[in-house]
């Protein structure tokens, strides 16, 4: 089913590719889009980063010419920088959550959007007032921080 249990990546996915102009009070940014859901964590956000290796070579090699990528953990993998760095090779650019917890990337990384690689866009949210983001999830169970390998 191409919905996620959690309904991030689906609120996502809208944010995206909702078709405007249709009287149900959502639009995408991208109306004439294609959308190819793939999904790596569970409903309370766990996952491991062997899955979101391959998550993102299958999407690279079914064509996808851009990944939103909206999680991210703390530890570094080397297969999963591998995987973004062949997915370059194949065109595709790599959008990635620079995470909520209102901090710089630049000085606590969090991956994947602090991989070195040039296809990597770094996305952060602002609250209300233009600052930063801070939602931090870190301590929620199960989250996503973290990735096992």
């Amino acid at each position: 089913h191409p919905s996620d249990g959690n309904g991030h990546g689906t609120h996502v996915a809208g944010t995206i590719g909702a078709a405007g102009n249709d009287a149900t009070g959502v639009t995408g940014v991208a109306w004439d889009v294609r959308l190819m859901p793939l999904k790596f964590l569970s409903a309370s956000g766990s996952g491991t980063t062997a899955n979101a290796a391959k998550a993102v070579l299958y999407a690279a090699g079914s064509g996808a010419r851009i990944t939103n990528n909206s999680w991210n953990g703390y530890a570094f993998s080397q297969a999963l920088l591998d995987a973004i760095r062949q997915a370059d090779v194949a065109g595709s650019l790599f959008v990635a959550a620079a995470g909520n917890d209102g901090v710089s990337t630049d000085a606590y990384a969090a991956y994947p959007s602090s991989y070195e690689a040039p296809n990597v866009v770094s996305v952060a949210a602002t609250d209300a007032s233009d600052l930063r983001a801070s939602f931090p999830i870190t301590d929620r169970p199960g989250s996503i921080w973290g990735l096992p390998a």
